[in-house]
């Protein structure tokens, strides 16, 4: 969590929001930062501002929100940016928002978008009490997922701040790993095996005659094993099907042993 609303303010009040605040968090301090780890802890996750928004940081003033960030810039718009390593998503979850000094302020626009989903939600209020207005992404779950998740806002101000941007991280769903198996075109009985391969990776061809056990128990098959990958597609042709009336085969993908 970023911003987290805090008396322990997470970055020194008044001042720009440093380019590096946010990023990789593996505990609730780092260095001169503080943070939440309500969504648990981001280390392969990085964080950027849009440059020109003039985003700042304040303390108490702002609905109960003990710390607060606010933008007095680029005609209110504003984007934070959550970026994923590879192998890993970004999930934003949520945010709090509050008006200044018990005004009622409405903040234009929030947007969250993934790249391929977006999700907005429209004149986000707040009445101007003591309390604050909590904004969550039930609504676009879909948009808020990804390797790469954008959080923009139009129509804010110096007398909307923000605060509690919760996030975590999750592994990624991996590279597509599916088999293809065809018939071979010139031998009866014999198969052609194609998958997607990664760099780094070895690939054994295994068989069974029934599904009791997993593919990682099965034997491999006429000696297809330990077939580098290479980033591409890997074609293992004209393997024979064995005379067995049913016979089971999966591509088991290993790490090499040092």
């Amino acid at each position: 969590m970023i911003f987290k609303n805090d008396l322990d303010a997470p970055i020194a009040y008044d001042v720009a929001v440093p380019a590096d605040y946010g990023d990789n968090i593996t505990t609730g301090i780092q260095g001169s930062y503080k943070y939440g780890l309500a969504g648990g802890a981001t280390p392969n996750v990085t964080v950027s501002y849009s440059p020109g928004a003039n985003i700042y940081t304040f303390g108490p003033s702002y609905g109960n929100l003990a710390s607060v960030i606010y933008t007095n810039g680029s005609g209110g718009n504003f984007t934070i940016t959550f970026t994923a390593e590879a192998g890993y998503e970004v999930r934003l979850t949520s945010f709090n928002l509050a008006g200044y000094q018990e005004g009622a302020r409405t903040l234009g626009s929030v947007t969250v978008s993934n790249g391929t989903n977006t999700y907005t939600q429209n004149n986000l209020t707040h009445d101007g009490s003591e309390s604050s207005t909590a904004v969550d992404f039930s609504g676009g779950l879909t948009a808020a997922i990804g390797e790469v998740v954008t959080l923009s806002f139009t129509g804010a101000s110096d007398l909307i701040g923000f605060s509690d941007f919760q996030f975590s991280q999750v592994p990624g769903p991996g590279p597509d790993f599916s088999v293809t198996i065809t018939p071979n075109a010139s031998e009866v009985g014999n198969y052609d095996f194609s998958w997607n391969t990664q760099n780094g990776k070895l690939y054994d061809l295994v068989s069974s005659t029934d599904l009791a056990t997993a593919p990682s128990t099965w034997d491999v098959w006429q000696e297809n094993l330990d077939i580098p990958g290479n980033g591409g597609i890997y074609i293992l042709s004209n393997v024979d099907g064995g005379d067995n009336t049913k016979r089971f085969f999966a591509v088991r993908q290993k790490t090499p042993t040092p």
